[in-house]
């Protein structure tokens, strides 16, 4: 056999188990806790440019949170409706994500940055956190389908 077959053959098993392994993955849950929060903005495009960026962002990297994946900031071109992500390795790291907002000085600057239009939370969470949430009057939505 040609080495160009054997090469095709591998790649074709590999091509195959990889979309074996996709497969797999559809529809399965996981443990991953979304935030997405519609906020408006209370102050100029450079204020909020500079809290997110140089004040939130900052701080927050620098807890070395290991469960928080993404933590990310958009501002739409009105400059004042902002929304910020944030994904989280499972509800644990969502419990240590919201301690730490709380305990630090973010928490009494955000609402004066700031005003919630909305949070939507993504994910499997149990009651204890979701009274948290409902303190923020959070929108709890489970995964149906998918994958990740």
């Amino acid at each position: 056999m040609p080495a160009s077959s054997c090469k095709m053959q591998a790649s074709t098993k590999s091509n195959r188990t990889v979309m074996i392994e996709r497969l797999a993955m559809l529809n399965q849950k996981n443990a991953f806790i979304d935030h997405i929060w519609e906020l408006e903005g209370k102050g100029s495009r450079a204020d909020l440019e500079k809290f997110c960026a140089d004040n939130a962002s900052k701080h927050v990297h620098g807890l070395n949170e290991e469960g928080t994946i993404r933590f990310e900031w958009f501002i739409a071109n009105d400059n004042k409706t902002v929304t910020f992500i944030e994904r989280l390795k499972d509800e644990a790291a969502a419990k240590e994500r919201i301690k730490n907002h709380m305990d630090s000085h973010l928490a009494a600057e955000f609402p004066e940055v700031f005003a919630i239009k909305k949070l939507i939370v993504l994910g499997e969470i149990g009651p204890e956190i979701a009274e948290t949430y409902a303190a923020f009057g959070a929108e709890i939505r489970t995964k149906v389908g998918g994958f990740s």
